[in-house]
């Protein structure tokens, strides 16, 4: 599973997403969210290393699991919808028009309506999210993504900073479709790594070999390090172990060898 977050012109919030689940599958569950038909979607797949990936409205129709079409992982999908004329772009219009302060008194001095009157109203983007329970007013997703908060939160209490440990994150292949691959390294961070997202909680690990995704930095703060490039990367707590057993098998090999020369 992988937290993917989510933009549209109407929301911004954060979905949960099996690499074992189809092209297909995500599609829907994006238009549940954004309210852009699949037939209607322009996806852009931010990647962990900042690539990008562009569909047209043909995603939906790729014959493809999740960890088949981005077997490296996937950050965050941006979704705009193509029909000029959808609702969905009629509310987006709408939002803009407000925030701009279209109504104008008469000597031309732009005003906003309050917090209070704009969430009193029925006929706006704000009351269009709740009468379908879009985003941060989705219950059900809430509840989720606290649940999984507190799930991360108690599985990071249990790790040890500058400890050796074990990551093992879903793949490609093995039963089911998904299997467990193993990196080993060191536990060099637990916390977040977004600014307004301090619940997140992720775990900075150094690799013993290049098979991460940056240099222990993030959107250009460093966390830790920096380490050598494709040393570093941010796993989510639930798939880290911290450990002396975890030390590299070329270790245990030298101390055996160290161990026999008095």
């Amino acid at each position: 599973m992988l937290n993917l977050k989510v933009s549209s012109n109407l929301c911004s919030t954060v979905v949960r997403v099996s690499l074992a689940s189809s092209c297909s599958e995500l599609a829907k569950k994006l238009y549940a969210v954004t309210g852009v038909p699949e037939k209607d979607m322009k996806l852009v797949f931010e990647l962990p290393m900042g690539a990008k990936k562009t569909y047209l409205k043909e995603f939906a129709e790729l014959d493809k699991k999740i960890g088949e079409e981005f077997p490296d992982g996937v950050v965050e999908v941006s979704v705009t919808d193509v029909n000029e004329n959808s609702i969905v772009n009629m509310l987006a219009h709408e939002f803009e028009n407000e925030n701009a302060c279209e109504n104008r008194d008469n000597d031309g001095v732009g005003f906003q309506l309050s917090e209070e009157d704009y969430a009193s109203r029925g006929d706006t983007v704000l009351g269009w999210k709740k009468r379908e329970k879009l985003g941060a007013f989705n219950p059900e997703l809430h509840e989720k993504l606290h649940a999984e908060r507190q799930k991360q939160k108690s599985a990071a209490g249990g790790l040890k900073l500058n400890e050796r440990c074990s990551v093992r994150t879903g793949g490609v292949g093995g039963e089911g479709g998904v299997s467990q691959l193993e990196r080993r390294g060191w536990l060099r961070y637990i916390g977040p790594i977004e600014e307004g997202l301090v619940d997140d909680i992720w775990c900075g690990v150094e690799f013993d070999e290049p098979l991460g995704k940056n240099n222990g930095t993030f959107k250009g703060k460093t966390y830790f390090g920096p380490v050598k490039p494709l040393y570093g990367a941010f796993v989510k707590p639930t798939n880290v172990e911290t450990g002396p057993q975890f030390t590299p098998l070329l270790d245990d090999e030298l101390s055996l060898s160290d161990g026999d020369e008095l």
